[in-house]
């Protein structure tokens, strides 16, 4: 590909992006320009989710692995989502294609959605090249407040600053960013050369969670640096992937259908279990006489109850014996005044947030718990404690790639 027409194709992506023109107009600028495309032998797409549709219309023969990492409807405009969201419950259905996500909240987001259950194999940050040493040991890093403001970072200053007595600063992103820069700013920097050798040296690194999940936690997390977080993450990691906006289209009502979702150690005895092709289910396996239930997928069970005529959502309620499912929309509906957060579902959803799920973080309750915690944990033996955590998540996640690969490969064999 030229220069001429990677422009060509970047424009194509953009306008797609902004909504003046269709998935289908993009995939024919990718094919006029990508000639040789069909000679892939597979093709990688990550987010927006609607690219992975112009690759599928681009080259349609070849298999495609989705790894995602936002909700599957975040950038999907109005005039196109329902056509979307049809390809994607056929892509995630099937066993051509390869869905992943980078994040347990997302993959439990869209079993809440479709009852498909996908992978999530988290993203790792080894591009950073650098390893905890705190040769600023008074200095404790505060990570970008996101949406959630920077008045906590204004109240430990003005803490430090009152008492002069307390032995740890507190020092913001944006002004390592400014010193790695060499600029003075007033709002948010973005640069592509993060100075991760600088981050390594503080202390700690204190977050406010402003979505389920951040990649610069991971890249934190790879780095082996203490990271302090509030123990009440549901009250503030609200964001792109739980906005209530990635699950409507313009008629306003969710496109999506709540199927029951059984575990595989409530199949046992199923003869689709283990089996690369799927395969019908009767309901004397699963012991549900009301459902008749179907394997659409090697791993996913849809369930039918025949008194309601439904296939789907309220239908499915003499199923609950058996099904594995959310009782809570993952979308929580707190942008606007008019919508306070409801903690029931904040705090049922925030067991998977990645917040609550890696292992050694640093949660405190309160500013005086947290002050305290920065000065009496042993923080090189939080920080080895990740290094083990890591090289463990590391090997899970080289298994889980190769589980991709070997089913791709077979998808080639067919």
């Amino acid at each position: 590909v030229n220069d001429e027409e990677r422009r060509a194709l970047g424009w194509a992506l953009h306008d797609t992006y902004n909504g003046n023109a269709s998935c289908s107009e993009a995939a024919a600028v990718l094919r006029s320009v990508a000639t040789d495309l069909h000679l892939a032998d597979a093709l990688l797409c990550t987010i927006p989710a609607f690219w992975c549709w112009i690759f599928a219309l681009a080259a349609p023969d070849l298999p495609l692995v989705a790894y995602l990492a936002l909700p599957v409807l975040w950038g999907v405009h109005d005039f196109e989502r329902e056509a979307f969201w049809g390809v994607f419950n056929t892509m995630i259905a099937g066993d051509r294609h390869t869905i992943l996500t980078m994040s347990v909240y997302l993959a439990e987001q869209i079993s809440w959605q479709t009852g498909a259950r996908v992978p999530a194999v988290r993203l790792h940050g080894l591009h950073t090249g650098v390893s905890y040493f705190p040769s600023r040991i008074n200095e404790v890093l505060v990570s970008r407040p996101g949406t959630n403001g920077g008045m906590r970072d204004c109240l430990l200053r003005k803490f430090v600053e009152v008492n002069p007595q307390y032995s740890l600063r507190f020092v913001n992103m944006e002004e390592v960013l400014d010193a790695h820069l060499g600029t003075t700013s007033t709002s948010e920097v973005r640069t592509r050369a993060m100075p991760f050798q600088v981050f390594a040296q503080h202390r700690a690194v204190l977050m406010w969670p402003y979505d389920v999940t951040l990649y610069i936690l991971g890249e934190y997390y790879s780095m082996t640096i203490p990271i302090f977080v509030p123990s009440s993450a549901w009250k503030w990691a609200l964001g792109l992937n739980n906005y209530p906006a990635n699950n409507v289209w313009s008629g306003g009502g969710p496109p999506t259908r709540r199927t029951a979702v059984w575990q595989p150690s409530q199949l046992a005895g199923c003869s689709f279990i283990g089996s690369a092709s799927p395969t019908s289910v009767t309901s004397e396996c699963l012991g549900i006489p009301e459902c008749d239930a179907v394997n659409t997928s090697g791993a996913m069970v849809t369930c039918r109850d025949h008194a309601a005529g439904d296939s789907g959502g309220d239908g499915l309620l003499k199923c609950l014996g058996k099904v594995v499912e959310h009782p809570f929309s993952p979308f929580l509906n707190v942008f606007g005044f008019l919508n306070p957060l409801d903690p029931i579902p904040a705090a049922y959803w925030s067991q998977y947030m990645d917040w609550n799920l890696y292992a050694h973080l640093q949660q405190f309750s309160s500013i005086p718990d947290l002050l305290v915690k920065l000065v009496e944990v042993d923080l090189q033996a939080v920080s080895s404690g990740m290094s083990t955590a890591n090289d463990l998540y590391l090997v899970q996640s080289v298994g889980s790639w190769r589980s991709v690969a070997a089913r791709v490969s077979s998808v080639w064999k067919k």
